[in-house]
């Protein structure tokens, strides 16, 4: 039986090349459809085709079975290859070109890892001296090579208006319109907005945005900003952190920006924050210097000379549309003007600047 069937597909193969050029065909398009929206493939030419998870995912091999049953839920089967099959850090997920499928076909699986992959992962936080959770990550490569852009919200889970404005850029930005890459954390603070917690994390009692760089061995606030400091800001090149006025606090639209006293990084984060087009912008020059003792997210990612700033708009609770929308417009604008997208960005004009006040003696 064996022979006899490979005899048979020998015939076929010698009376045509029509099914060889076929798959060829196949597998040039679906490479290049999924390199352009942005996922990382093995290179060469063979139609067993790995679309590879280690790029920014800490722990990817459940990722990759998470990928291939969300996948599947869209009527696309593909398997998941993970430790000890393959190397640790290396899982991927294998696809098999046939000479059967259709353009229609490809194009189909292509839409559908477009839509799984922009808005599945996590961060884990390990547990240590208590529990460890899944902070969520969206990972958005564009089609062309660009800078690294972060966004996080959520440092208080009650601070609604950030996590909606992250959750919708995740939904907004189309990866074939981008040159770079977008890191987006939408909820940092996962117990906070679980339990309606405003200022900290109800597990330890600490402000999530205060004790970066982090410890791998302190609290589960400590460990959360350590993993934070580890794969999303050593990664980016610029860091967007997004507020929204917590429970108790009715704030107008403001950002900070940090002076640093390195001229090209600050002409640089200057920028940035004029582009995200808030007209009151407060000016923090008294933040740590030491790297090691950052404090703020956006400080431990401007102490490690990457340009950044922290943006603010939301109160009391209840949403405002408004203030979700001028939070996904900065982050539009400031991707405008880092040329990651061809948005046309007019800076803002006359913003008022507000220094810091000397108390003196």
């Amino acid at each position: 039986m064996v022979a006899g069937a490979t005899l048979r597909a020998l015939e076929l193969l010698s009376a045509s090349t029509e099914l060889r050029d076929r798959l060829e065909k196949n597998t040039r398009r679906f490479r290049s459809a999924m390199t352009a929206a942005g996922f990382e493939i093995r290179p060469g030419v063979h139609p067993i085709v790995p679309i590879m998870f280690s790029a920014f995912t800490p722990d990817d091999a459940p990722l990759a079975q998470r990928f291939a049953r969300a996948l599947l839920e869209e009527g696309i089967y593909v398997k998941g290859f993970f430790f000890p099959v393959v190397p640790r850090g290396l899982s991927r997920i294998r696809v098999q070109l046939s000479a059967a499928h259709t353009e229609a076909h490809i194009d189909r699986a292509v839409a559908a890892f477009t839509k799984v992959g922009k808005a599945l992962g996590v961060l884990k936080v390990p547990a240590g001296s208590d529990a460890g959770y899944d902070m969520p990550v969206a990972v958005i490569h564009g089609a062309r090579p660009g800078p690294v852009l972060a966004v996080a919200a959520g440092a208080h889970g009650s601070e609604y208006a950030s996590v909606l404005a992250v959750e919708r850029l995740i939904d907004a930005v189309n990866p074939a319109e981008v040159s770079g890459t977008l890191l987006l954390l939408p909820l940092i603070n996962v117990p906070s907005f679980e339990t309606i917690t405003p200022h900290v994390n109800p597990t330890d009692n600490k402000n999530m945005n205060r004790f970066y760089p982090g410890d791998p061995n302190g609290t589960q606030t400590d460990r959360a900003s350590f993993v934070i400091t580890k794969e999303v800001i050593d990664r980016c090149d610029h860091l967007i952190d997004l507020h929204g006025g917590d429970l108790d606090e009715n704030l107008r639209p403001y950002s900070y920006w940090t002076v640093t006293g390195n001229q090209k990084q600050d002409e640089r984060s200057r920028a940035m924050v004029l582009a995200f087009g808030l007209d009151h912008i407060i000016v923090s020059t008294d933040r740590p210097k030491d790297p090691n003792a950052s404090r703020y997210l956006e400080n431990t990612a401007t102490t490690r000379g990457k340009p950044s700033f922290t943006a603010e708009a939301g109160r009391s609770g209840p949403v405002n549309e408004a203030d979700v929308t001028v939070l996904v417009n900065g982050v539009l604008n400031v991707m405008g003007h880092l040329k990651m997208t061809a948005r046309p960005v007019t800076p803002v004009k006359n913003p008022i600047w507000i220094d810091p006040i000397d108390p003196g003696g």
